[in-house]
């Protein structure tokens, strides 16, 4: 209900940005007394826009304080399962680590009977076949995956190829207000329309 209520107090403002759009299409800035009548329907604009804006937060204030209590009430919590989640995947990826290294030298001692001739290549590639990597665990009520993902890591970031690079535009902006010279960039100056304030 109290949406209707809503929609229904918002239909005098659907009408108007309607109107002033029409306006604002119909404008042409040739004169001084157009780009008048222009600054005329920009404030129009613009106060509606102020007064939308405040219709929204008088609706959206109170749902901000509800997802701010439920945030400083619920993300303890979550951060505590969160970094028991994390405790328990390193603690496992330990694990992992240390059955890898125990199977690397099995399997050096195992190519090392097979270079004596203590064991035949057909006993040896049963005892490799048992030394695969474990893929998963499971337990009484659930079970984890060993994946692998592949992720680059940067060794040295003076050979990484130009293309690779992404300019820094905030700290440029920054040194540039600053009146640093930086090679290669130069400080522009765009006009931009600002509702005039009384």
């Amino acid at each position: 209900m109290e949406n209707k209520k809503v929609e229904n107090k918002l239909v005098p403002y659907q009408k108007q940005a309607g109107l002033l759009l029409e306006e604002a299409n119909a404008l042409t800035i040739k004169t001084e007394v157009e780009i008048k009548k222009a600054s005329d329907v920009f404030s129009e604009v613009i106060s509606a826009q102020e007064k939308i804006q405040v219709e929204k937060e008088r609706l959206t204030a109170p749902a901000r304080e509800i997802l701010d209590w439920a945030n400083g009430v619920f993300n303890p919590l979550i951060a505590k399962f969160k970094f028991s989640e994390r405790l328990i995947k390193s603690k496992m990826l330990d694990f992992d680590k240390k059955q890898e290294d125990k199977n690397k030298k099995k399997l050096a001692k195992i190519a090392e009977k097979v270079a004596e001739g203590k064991i035949d290549i057909d006993k040896a590639s049963k005892k490799i076949e048992d030394l695969a990597p474990v893929k998963s665990y499971a337990g009484d009520i659930g079970g984890v995956q060993i994946r692998q993902n592949r992720k680059p890591v940067i060794t040295d970031l003076s050979k990484l190829p130009r293309k690779y690079l992404k300019p820094d535009s905030t700290l440029i902006r920054q040194d540039l207000f600053k009146g640093i010279k930086i090679p290669g960039v130069e400080l522009i100056i765009e006009k931009t329309i600002a509702k005039k304030r009384a």
